[in-house]
């Protein structure tokens, strides 16, 4: 019995054929993987030349819908929301959270960490990988040392432990590197101990060097460099991890990289590309008409054969007795229509990307809100995994900033660590939310205290000064009590038992 070979499954067989040639400086899979960013990158931004749309004319143009762009901003919208942080409430004083609270926050304001924070994570939603860079400056003036910059995940190549393949022992950041002398791969190498091969653990110093290779032969820690750009160096010993962070978009056990959110659609979004081009070119061809003749081309008064001149009060003359009438094509788009709808809501329902996600609700679902949790329940679940992800790299990122690069390079050793916080993905009613709060407040017995009430009013943007608030709250209090039919009875019932 012949068994037959199966061509290997990798996260970008499905892309692979909207491929160019493959990079050869790198192995096939991280050249897949390569690719594979810049085609979901062109999908995203409807480049023509990424789908092979088949030409139904020769004037005819193809259409690019951009079904891929609502996927990636939709699922862009819902994945973590409104970045911040806060304090570990657990670690440090009161002061010392203060202080820390005020480096971070001049720290990314000045690296414009949050907007770089948004189109990171939109284009790792995209690609399928999204990575943060943290370095250091020392000759910098106190305070603006440290740098924190998103990374090509194209240029990342990490290396693990041979007997430990979720372990990283060392990291690449690599780009192609041309001079007077030919091309190089320029390769900056993070790795974990002098000898992070044979490291047993007790070597914890992080080494950075930087250096030029021979394009065939760059990949391995023991690949000799051609030209030493930056000497093999280590990093202050209070830094005890490779500055890289790496997110995955969709994590699959055992690869080292995540998944675009357009894997597996890639046949899909072409097929509906093609659909509304073959549509186009049937109204097109509808509205001009198109004609059919047994009586040869026409020909000018010297016999050459010439163009027909179809158009509005134009009259054909033709030989006697050929035939020459317009063929009728399709008389509706409706069916087109259909297999269009169908296509785009296959991808909607298949990328959990519902109607109201994109705003196509009705109010009255909006503002139900059981109802609207139920249609978005999918996008939810989906981006709730995916920010699992997020905040647990990210909170290993502050923590490193926090405890190991802070007290490196500004002297600011605090044992207090950041925790990244992020908004609510469903917008809030605010009308129904205050009034809840109002509910809570008025609760027989009280079950909650005025600085509960300030917090709550303050998240939708409402800021009273206590004696007033409690001053307002108090009058309410009293106008329930005199429209309720057991308020007096209640009343009494409190000056009896000494409320």
């Amino acid at each position: 019995m012949s068994v037959q070979s199966v061509e290997t499954f990798t996260p970008y067989s499905t892309a692979t054929a909207t491929f160019a040639a493959l990079p050869t400086w790198m192995n096939q899979y991280d050249a897949e993987r390569i690719n594979s960013y810049q085609v979901y990158e062109q999908i995203y931004w409807n480049v023509p030349e990424t789908f092979k749309i088949v030409q139904r004319g020769s004037d005819a143009l193809p259409i690019y819908v951009p079904t891929a762009r609502t996927i990636i901003d939709t699922t862009n919208r819902y994945l973590c929301p409104s970045p911040g942080f806060i304090m570990d409430p657990d670690a440090g004083s009161d002061t010392e959270r203060a202080a820390m609270r005020l480096m971070l926050s001049k720290f990314f304001r000045r690296e414009r960490y949050w907007s770089k924070f948004n189109a990171n994570k939109r284009y790792g939603i995209m690609r399928g990988d999204w990575l943060w860079h943290i370095r250091a400056n020392p000759k910098k003036p106190p305070g603006t040392r440290l740098k924190i910059e998103p990374v090509d995940p194209a240029a990342y190549f990490p290396v693990f432990d041979p007997n430990d393949p979720e372990h990283i022992i060392a990291a690449h950041i690599v780009e192609q590197f041309t001079n007077d002398d030919g091309t190089f791969i320029k390769r900056q190498t993070y790795q974990r101990g002098a000898d992070p091969i044979n490291n047993d653990g007790s070597d914890t110093t992080i080494y950075n060097t930087v250096a030029l290779f021979a394009v065939d032969k760059w990949e391995s820690l023991l690949d000799p460099p051609v030209t030493i750009i930056t000497p093999t160096t280590p990093l202050p010993p209070q830094i005890t991890s490779i500055p890289i962070y790496h997110m995955k978009n969709i994590e699959t056990p055992g690869d080292p990289y995540g998944s675009s959110e357009l894997r597996g659609f890639e046949r899909i979004l072409a097929a509906v590309n093609q659909a509304v081009s073959d549509e186009e070119l049937v109204l097109a061809l509808e509205g001009l008409g198109m004609y059919a003749t047994d009586g040869g081309p026409p020909r000018n008064e010297q016999g050459q054969i010439t163009n027909w001149e179809l158009g509005p009060g134009v009259v054909v003359e033709h030989g006697m007795g050929s035939k020459f009438e317009r063929v009728t094509g399709v008389t509706t788009v409706a069916p087109m229509q259909d297999h269009l709808k169908f296509l785009i809501s296959s991808i909607r329902e298949g990328s959990a990307t519902p109607d109201a996600a994109i705003g196509k609700v009705d109010v009255t679902v909006a503002e139900s809100g059981i109802s609207l949790l139920m249609q978005l329940g999918p996008l939810l679940s989906k981006t709730e995994e995916r920010e699992e992800v997020v905040t647990d790299v990210t909170t290993q990122m502050y923590h490193d900033i926090c405890t190991m690069w802070l007290p490196a390079y500004e002297g600011m050793d605090l044992p207090v660590a950041a925790l990244p916080v992020f908004g609510s993905p469903i917008p809030e009613n605010r009308d129904a939310k205050f009034k809840e709060i109002m509910a809570i407040w008025g609760a027989t017995p009280p079950i909650v205290g005025i600085d509960w009430v300030l917090d709550e009013l303050g998240k939708l943007g409402y800021n009273f000064e206590p004696d007033a608030l409690v001053a307002i709250l108090n009058e309410t209090q009293a106008r329930a009590r005199a429209t309720d039919p057991f308020g007096s009875r209640l009343d009494n019932e409190e000056e009896e038992t000494g409320a």
